[in-house]
Formats: structure tokens, sequence, C-alpha cells
């Protein structure tokens, strides 16, 4: 599953419904490709600070499009708008409207890269890895680890589970 569905590309995009219906009909298989190059266009700078692909949950390997964050999906957007500008367009036909929507692009790539930054503050919206440290500084212990109040606390633990059998 991508992370935004044809349908909702045609409801959210600049481009008529009926153009991107015409691209599907005279291309088929061309949303798909599309939709996976702005999915890598996204996800590569954002791998090392969040939990990418977005809208996974396990075991499934691919995005839930009902879950994927609106940042997400609107960077989505934008970025196919580029795409099917660039493939709709004639040379020497430019419209005025063509500038603002590579401009728009540019602006969503730059956000995707702002987001990525890890001197910047993490974007609100998008799910921090889970492996990573919080930004507290408290780093809990994993599965198997076992903590005691004093050194001698883990002294008395260990005579306990001794005296009762347990090592």
């Amino acid at each position: 599953m991508p992370y935004v569905t044809f349908a909702e590309v045609q409801d959210g995009s600049v481009y008529g419904r009926e153009q991107w219906a015409e691209l599907n009909t005279r291309r088929p298989g061309t949303f798909a490709k599309w939709e996976r190059r702005v999915r890598r266009q996204i996800d590569d700078p954002l791998r090392l600070r969040y939990a990418v692909p977005f809208g996974v949950v396990p075991p499934a390997t691919e995005p839930d499009p009902t879950i994927v964050p609106d940042a997400v999906k609107d960077w989505a957007f934008d970025l196919l708008d580029a795409l099917f500008l660039r493939q709709m367009r004639t040379p020497g036909a430019e419209e005025t409207t063509d500038a603002d929507i590579f401009s728009t692009a540019t602006t969503t790539l730059q956000a995707i890269a702002d987001a990525a930054d890890q001197d910047k503050p993490a974007h609100s919206e998008l799910p921090l890895r889970a492996d990573q440290p919080s930004g507290s500084g408290v780093v809990k212990g994993g599965p198997f680890v076992s903590s005691f109040n004093t050194p001698h606390g883990y002294f008395d633990a260990q005579a306990l589970a001794r005296d009762e059998g347990g090592w």
C-alpha cells in the first residue's frame, strides 16, 4: 500500500481528477512508480531519525494510508504534482502556475531536509525511532535488565536467589 492512494491524489492534487485518470489510462503503472519514487524521496533522508516507512504496523511491511501522518501525505501530494507537471507540460508552453508548483516541490524537499536535520527540533507529527535514546537523556533498560537501588541490594538479591535454590 502507498502513502497516498490514487483517489486521495485525485482529490488533493492541484490537477483535476480527470487529468490523473487520463494519465493512469494512457500509461498504466505510472502512478505506482511515481508513488514509490516519492516514498523514497521522503523516507531516505528521514531514515536515521524517524521510524520509516511511516504508517507501518508490524507484522505488516507496507504502509497503511489511513495512519500515515498528514505532513507526509502533504509532502507526497506536492512531489507528485511536480512529477505530473514534468510529465504533462509541453516545452515552450509554460504557464505561471508551473513555477509555483516547482517552487512548492523545492520547498517540500527543504522541509524534508529540515525534518531530517539532527540539529533542529524533531517534526511533531512524525514518529521517532524507538531504538534511539529519548531527548530527555534517560535511558531505560531493555529486556533482561534488572537494577537495584544500592550495591548491597544486588548482593541481597544474590543471597536470596541462592538460599531459595535460584542459582
